[in-house]
């Protein structure tokens, strides 16, 4: 590597990339020893210290952008990584004006990197950024020795991290393209997403009652591992919502059959549902006969639901006067689903697109999902499974938790709880996340309540 490329500049990111979704303030380093660029970014004393890692071996290109904000001009640089239609392009400004200099000394960088690879012979030839994706790949709190000392290594301008292993993010897949794709099954439109790459292994997980598949993008850029993750969208939630014309729990039932078999039957599969409907997960795919289905992840879900709710639904008026009804629950739910600590601009979007459902779905799920109690299948559970709660949850009791807890087989189930209320796929994603990976990566284990 050329003496004369400088290392290091503090930059500020500001947009590219899905997963830093503000403007923040840190290092962008050339790391010659892992032959990629990195930048390295915290943004108060106590929180976890952020290494975004791009590959050398993606850079395409590197522009200079000028953008207009209320009649003044600022000067970027762009970087242009991987291809199309998975192409990232980070935007970075810096303390310096030139960054002409920045341009020439990245793609200085780049190139020495490929003089490099070409003296290198094929036999012998050692590839870095696969060596090093294979390591980070492995669950953070095994490597917490390596990131401490990655951590002393970087120069910041804030305290070190006291929590360095929290949080590290790296490219290790190809970039997520957010695109949702429509299939016909038994002659009704299924809406579904999935990750571009494939493992053998597929993670399902089922968009949330009152909301859609979009609601589970922030998870997706912590869902990195061995396995294909798709999202597929409920019925009465997912357009096009009138096709739809009954939602018993038999009719999601039949969905996800009719999904999985159209995804692959044979290969295995991780189901995963969010609070209302993981009765879907209970009511059929505990059973024994789905050999395929090898773990099941509850997130603010229950085996069964609160005595008062199941009183409560019993005595829902008819759905000619759900009206007035559903608009007092309307004013209620932003406080029992969501902690008060969580910014509006999470909860609004949610709350005006769930009640913007036609009454009749709201109606029949209610009506046909809450008074089923899944204790005696919960007991028989055979297959490991992940319950993860918020520790805020205003809409699951203390003591249906605990009640889980003491049915639940000891060796098949793991309780996690993290900070949030039942929305945590809203408040605390990248927690989830966290959670989910730990588990499916880790062999079964007694029970254990974090």
């Amino acid at each position: 590597m050329s003496e004369q490329i400088k290392a290091e500049w503090i930059a500020t990111y500001h947009e590219g990339d899905s997963r830093i979704r503000e403007k923040r303030h840190g290092l962008l380093r050339l790391n010659s020893t892992k032959q990629r660029i990195e930048f390295a970014v915290q943004t108060a004393e106590s929180s976890p210290l952020i290494i975004v890692n791009y590959p050398l071996s993606h850079l395409q290109t590197v522009k200079l952008i000028e953008k207009r904000q209320k009649m003044k001009k600022q000067n970027y640089l762009q970087l242009e990584l991987g291809e199309p239609p998975n192409l990232m392009t980070p935007l970075f400004s810096f303390s310096i004006s030139d960054l002409e200099a920045v341009k020439k000394e990245i793609l200085a960088f780049q190139e020495d990197y490929q003089d490099l690879k070409s003296e290198e012979h094929e036999d012998t030839e050692t590839d870095v950024v696969k060596i090093f994706s294979k390591l980070l790949m492995t669950p953070v709190d095994q490597f917490q020795q390596f990131l401490e000392d990655v951590s002393s290594r970087i120069r910041l301008l804030t305290i070190k991290p006291k929590e360095v292993t929290k949080s590290v993010l790296s490219p290790l897949e190809p970039q997520f393209s957010y695109e949702i794709q429509t299939i016909e099954l038994n002659e009704r439109k299924v809406s579904f997403y999935r990750t571009s790459y494939s493992h053998d292994t597929i993670l399902l997980l089922l968009s949330p009652i009152g909301g859609e598949i979009q609601n589970c993008y922030p998870m997706i850029s912590s869902l990195l591992g061995k396995y294909q993750l798709y999202i597929l969208g409920t019925r009465g939630f997912t357009e096009p919502i009138d096709q739809d014309v009954d939602f018993k729990l038999k009719d999601y039932v039949q969905d996800l059959k009719d999904f999985i078999e159209f995804i692959d039957s044979e290969r295995k599969i991780i189901l995963g549902a969010h609070s209302l409907f993981s009765a879907i997960l209970f009511e059929e795919f505990l059973k024994p006969k789905y050999s395929n289905i090898n773990q099941l992840i509850i997130i603010s879900g229950a085996h069964r639901a609160p005595d008062n709710f199941g009183k409560g639904i019993k005595l829902l008026p008819p759905i000619s006067i759900w009206g007035s009804f559903r608009g007092q629950v309307k004013k209620l739910a932003p406080k029992i689903l969501f902690s008060q600590t969580t910014k509006k601009e999470l909860v609004n979007p949610f709350i005006k697109n769930a009640f913007s459902i036609p009454n009749k779905v709201y109606y029949e799920i209610f009506k046909d999902f809450i008074p089923r109690d899944y204790t005696k299948k919960l007991q028989s559970l055979e297959k490991p499974m992940l319950v993860v709660w918020g520790e805020n949850d205003k809409l699951i009791p203390k003591d249906l938790r605990e009640e889980l807890i003491e049915y639940g087989p000891s060796d098949r189930l793991t309780i996690k709880e993290v900070p949030g209320s039942h929305m945590i796929i809203f408040e605390e994603p990248n927690l989830v996340a966290r959670e989910i990976n730990r588990f499916i990566n880790k062999k079964w284990r007694p029970i254990k309540v974090e």
